[in-house]
């Protein structure tokens, strides 16, 4: 059974409203979701995205005991806008996001995901997998300076250039088919000397491809402005992250939405006089305690922020 990260803090901090109406943008393995309907009361709801037919498959079984008060939809979360808009909706009481890929995902071969030796698979690495083109499809297609770009840029990968330069090799000679292929391609241009001690060596290009496959950063961005203009006066937004890079883009835009308010208020005000978008829930990323990591480790880089669209006259 997938563990959702966070989830008492999630709740504590996203579910205001026992009758409200809440969205999961991500329902990944729906543990989330299922924590969400089981808070509120009876008149309570929740709409429930993901981009991935299998997750909503897994989820419309776990929240089946819900009934209608679970709706559950197939769409990436960059669309939120325009799902509540068919449903007829203007806003929400919260939005949920859990940036991380789900376990089941990671833990079935065939989607290409792990880099784990017994896990191996085809190199694929979509979380829709309507899209066309699978992580073998980019680095086919990508020129070696473009994929060193990537490996720097959206997996913080200081050997770049040689993990690019020895995947192209491969490719060249007819290789770069399987994720065990990439894991050894990575371990091949890395000094051994350079491997981490606390990630395993492969884990920087393995997220990388996995952000450019999936557009993941554009997504999160495009879904974040969406996400404010779908909330009701005083809803809230939570996010859940999993690297330094989506970290950086949800604390930038809460920031800003904030103008430096701190905590929820009736109506703030910035030091111009301008009324703020949002305040922050909290001050600081909240993240997982030893004991949640002990029992999930996949927990131990999670980071939550939430902040509350705050109501203007």
């Amino acid at each position: 059974m997938h563990k959702p990260v966070l989830k008492d803090a999630v709740i504590e901090h996203l579910v205001h409203k026992a009758d409200g109406l809440y969205l999961d943008a991500t329902l990944g393995g729906g543990g989330h979701s299922e924590a969400v309907l089981e808070s509120l009361n009876d008149d309570g709801a929740l709409i429930g995205l993901d981009q991935d037919e299998e997750a909503i498959a897994r989820c419309t079984e776990r929240l089946a005991r819900f009934g209608e008060r679970a709706s559950l939809h197939l769409s990436n979360f960059r669309r939120v806008r325009e799902v509540l808009d068919d449903l007829g909706l203007p806003g929400v009481d919260g939005i949920l996001a859990d940036l991380g890929v789900s376990s089941f995902q990671l833990d079935e071969a065939h989607r290409g995901f792990s880099f784990r030796e017994e896990l191996e698979g085809p190199l694929d690495m979509r979380m829709d997998l309507r899209r066309k083109t699978s992580a073998r499809d980019l680095l086919r297609g990508i020129k070696q300076d473009e994929l060193e770009w990537v490996l720097r840029h959206y997996g913080e990968e200081r050997f770049a250039k040689s993990i690019a330069r020895v995947i192209k090799e491969r490719i060249q000679d007819g290789g770069m088919h399987t994720t065990a292929d990439l894991s050894e391609a990575v371990r091949a241009a890395v000094p051994r000397r350079a491997w981490p001690k606390n990630i395993r060596v492969e884990t920087r290009t393995f997220q990388a491809i996995r952000i450019a496959v999936n557009d993941e950063l554009h997504a999160l961005e495009v879904f974040l402005e969406q996400a404010l203009a779908s909330l009701n006066p005083k809803g809230r937004l939570a996010i859940i992250t999993f690297h330094g890079l989506e970290d950086r883009i949800v604390a930038r835009m809460f920031k800003t939405w904030a103008s430096k308010q701190q905590g929820p208020s009736k109506l703030p005000i910035v030091g111009d006089g301008r009324i703020p978008d949002a305040v922050l829930v909290n001050r600081k990323a909240i993240q997982p305690t030893e004991a949640e990591m002990d029992e999930n480790p996949r927990a131990r880089s999670a980071r939550l922020r939430v902040v509350e669209k705050v109501e203007k006259p």
